[in-house]
């Protein structure tokens, strides 16, 4: 058996042709389904500064130091390995960061993560997230999809800090969901879809790696 002829065999069998709009999600500016390349497009043409990776993003803004991932000029080879890129926005008058994830092979968005992040010197017990802050985030988006559905809740005595989460069912294959700690608010709106396709591509990829390790350490034997 030729080992090297698998591997193509591998790739092709999880290709998807996905639509690229179709029961898309919308945050901001970007759509779920748009590729990398049409995100970085419409990021260069709307000012929006994105970055390789979230550590970019401090809790009040830009760190100084980090590595810029888009300038006027972006390498393809260089997109191959990224699966995801970040920006910080100042949303409800409070600094968030914005991490925009991607199918491995396909380079499609799948999910976006929003993240506002403020630590406090309260009591461990009490610590909580801005409550007001909270419920002004959950009425707006209960007041374009309707009214969320609770997930879970932690807030017994047993548990350190208190979290709970809701979410919203926003179309066929999408979904927002909301986690609160206590130094944190986290939305996440997700393509079941695109995130399936995201899975099916990392097997392949998985795969794709153990056939080609079959095939060093058969030539490495063959050395002897």
């Amino acid at each position: 058996m030729d080992l090297k002829k698998i591997i193509p065999v591998l790739i092709l069998a999880g290709v998807s042709i996905l639509p690229q709009h179709c029961s898309a999600f919308r945050f901001d500016k970007f759509e779920s389904g748009m590729s990398l390349t049409e995100v970085i497009e419409l990021a260069q043409k709307e000012n929006i500064v994105l970055y390789k990776s979230s550590a970019a993003l401090t809790q009040k803004g830009i760190d100084p130091i980090a590595r810029m991932f888009v300038n006027r000029e972006v390498n393809p080879k260089f997109l191959e390995d990224v699966d995801r890129v970040s920006y910080g926005i100042n949303l409800l008058k409070k600094w968030a960061g914005v991490t925009m994830l991607f199918t491995p092979t396909s380079k499609r968005l799948a999910s976006i993560i929003i993240q506002w992040t403020e630590y406090t010197a309260d009591g461990l017990k009490q610590r909580q997230f801005d409550p007001e802050f909270t419920a002004d985030v959950r009425l707006s988006l209960e007041k374009k999809y309707g009214e969320a559905v609770e997930n879970k809740k932690q807030d017994d005595e047993s548990t350190l800090f208190k979290t709970y989460s809701c979410y919203w069912k926003i179309g066929g294959a999408d979904t927002i969901s909301m986690t609160v700690d206590f130094k944190s608010l986290r939305l996440v709106y997700n393509n079941r879809t695109i995130t399936k396709l995201a899975d099916k591509e990392s097997a392949i990829i998985e795969k794709e790696a153990a056939v080609k390790e079959k095939i060093r350490e058969a030539e490495d034997k063959e050395k002897f």
